[in-house]
């Protein structure tokens, strides 16, 4: 199904301001208290956020939200690794279907190997694609402020990055002073510490809680639990989760079996989506209860083509997955109601009250739709 962009949001902006921008997205992301320290007003303004981020594990919401709350949008990839031009390419078709996102959830392996080096590769791509200063495919050289951000603790007028940890990521011995001084947005969001990176952040009718699958621990289980009984997640009408490492994958990895103690909690609290990449693959499950196809269960959405090349699916493979406590077995000719391993890719989730509609695109064509489907409550 087609599903046409919507109008870019632009603002006209010399060369000269191109460099401004792009200069002060970088000091800030190297240096977050740089506004803080006396940097150019010139800068800082629009780059940074005023407020104290504070130490909850969930984010209250803020004022400054769009003036229609039930409706909203957010984009999901994975495993963007190094492939620094098919992820600023990804991230630029994403502008053009919708600038107006709440958010892009990148779910793991944002780095090859987490590296101070591959971070800035990585930063210049979202720099790229938020200015528009030397994207191909746009010769007016039209810029747009900083969309896509990463230092920012706040919802508004520009997507906000959020980073979830894949192996990848932590393969350098300084991987965990890399990702909070990329990621300074994220710093004082719920448990952030070597031992494991979990947070949960709410927007209006929605809750998305990021989990950790590099780093299992009996501690974030206990955290989840705890969380989930909450009426700030209790009363949400959407319940996101996103995470590394798939437990029910139709290629060749092998099943996260760590995460069974988490799968049990999502059956039992009602979690709507959970988000997974480490594939290189586009899936998307039925909803299901212990391997198996069921109304009212989780559906499992694997978008980890983000810039990493693709992998093959196997749409035939039949698998156990088990702990101490569980054990699943599951058919991906079964479950598995659309998959393609031959494409990068991103996916758009619109939220319109109790109705959620997704559109997983080409990353080079928007207008690419490979997968759409609808939920309604």
């Amino acid at each position: 199904m087609r599903v046409d962009p919507l109008p870019v949001r632009r603002e006209s902006l010399g060369r000269a301001d191109c460099r401004t921008w792009l200069v002060g997205w970088f000091v800030i992301a190297l240096f977050p208290g740089a506004c803080q320290s006396g940097l150019s007003s010139t800068l800082c303004e629009g780059l940074t956020s005023v407020e104290d981020p504070g130490q909850s594990d969930v984010r209250k919401n803020k004022s400054d939200l769009p003036k229609n709350p039930e409706s909203f949008s957010f984009f999901v990839t994975g495993d963007t690794r190094s492939e620094i031009e098919e992820f600023q390419t990804n991230l630029t078709s994403m502008a053009a279907m919708d600038p107006h996102a709440i958010a892009l959830f990148v779910n793991g392996d944002i780095t090859a190997d987490g590296t101070a080096k591959q971070w800035h590769e990585h930063h210049l791509a979202l720099a790229g694609a938020a200015l528009n200063c030397s994207v191909p495919n746009d010769p007016s050289g039209i810029v747009r402020q900083s969309l896509f951000r990463t230092n920012t603790y706040q919802w508004g007028n520009w997507i906000r990055y959020i980073g979830v940890l894949g192996n990848h990521d932590v393969n350098a011995a300084d991987w965990y002073r890399n990702w909070n001084r990329f990621l300074p947005g994220q710093q004082s969001l719920g448990h952030v510490s070597e031992q494991g990176i979990y947070f949960a952040i709410p927007y209006q009718s929605a809750i998305f809680i990021v989990l950790d699958s590099v780093h299992p621990s009996s501690a974030q289980t206990a955290w989840l639990s705890q969380l989930l009984s909450r009426p700030v997640v209790s009363g949400a009408t959407w319940k996101f989760v996103f995470f590394h490492h798939p437990v029910y994958p139709c290629n060749k990895k092998e099943p996260f079996a760590a995460g069974l103690e988490w799968i049990s909690l999502f059956e039992q609290h009602g979690i709507d989506v959970v988000f997974v990449a480490h594939s290189h693959t586009y899936e998307r499950t039925c909803s299901m209860v212990r391997g198996k196809c069921v109304d009212g269960g989780v559906v499992y959405i694997n978008s980890s083509a983000g810039g990493a090349a693709p992998r093959a699916i196997d749409s035939d493979r039949r698998a156990t997955v088990e702990n101490n406590s569980r054990k699943d077995r599951y058919d991906c000719s079964e479950i598995l109601v659309a998959g393609r391993g031959d494409w990068r890719h991103f996916c758009h989730f619109r939220v319109q009250q109790t109705t959620l509609t997704v559109s997983c695109a080409s990353h080079n064509d928007p207008t690419k739709i490979s997968d759409h489907w609808q939920v309604k409550k």
